[in-house]
């Protein structure tokens, strides 16, 4: 009778062991999913802990009609994400690490064109025709997992309808 009772008893102890352990990685693999679309009008595109911290942000706006406010934070994103993902290709791999806060501001200065061709190219492929407007700015951030709140340079980028 004894063993029974033991028997169960590690049974559900496995049991429980192997949901916690399934759970945690099904949690983790959400989570690199969700990385790859999160939300990056708002995020960090630099920081350098080697040059005395600094951090340099981008920031999307767009002044146009919208569903929802959902749906307005995935255009924002989609735009945002595209820009982030072109300057990457421009600047390459760890180019935090390459590059100090006065060249990579300097290198955004140097390709504002290039930066307004593409937020407006990702906003035509979402369907809305719009004109984009970049400059750096100080802007005021809500604490992040990546930041505390408070002021940064940033990269705006304003999006029109034409």
């Amino acid at each position: 009778m004894w063993r029974m009772i033991k028997a169960g008893l590690m049974g559900i102890l496995l049991g429980i062991a192997g949901g916690v352990i399934f759970g945690q990685i099904s949690y983790v693999k959400n989570i690199k999913n969700k990385a790859v679309t999160e939300i990056m009008s708002d995020a960090v595109m630099y920081d350098n802990s080697e040059d005395e911290d600094r951090v340099m942000r981008i920031k999307v706006e767009y002044d146009g009609d919208s569903d929802t406010r959902n749906r307005l934070d995935e255009f924002e994103s989609y735009v945002g994400n595209n820009v982030m993902e072109k300057i990457q290709s421009w600047l390459g791999d760890n180019y935090n690490k390459k590059f100090s806060y006065i060249e990579m501001r300097h290198n955004l200065v140097m390709a504002m064109k290039d930066i307004n061709d593409v937020a407006s190219k990702a906003a035509n492929e979402w369907g809305i025709s719009a004109d984009a407007d970049s400059q750096f700015a100080y802007e005021y951030f809500d604490a992040t997992d990546e930041c505390p709140a408070g002021y940064y340079e940033t990269l705006c980028i304003s999006l029109e309808d034409r």
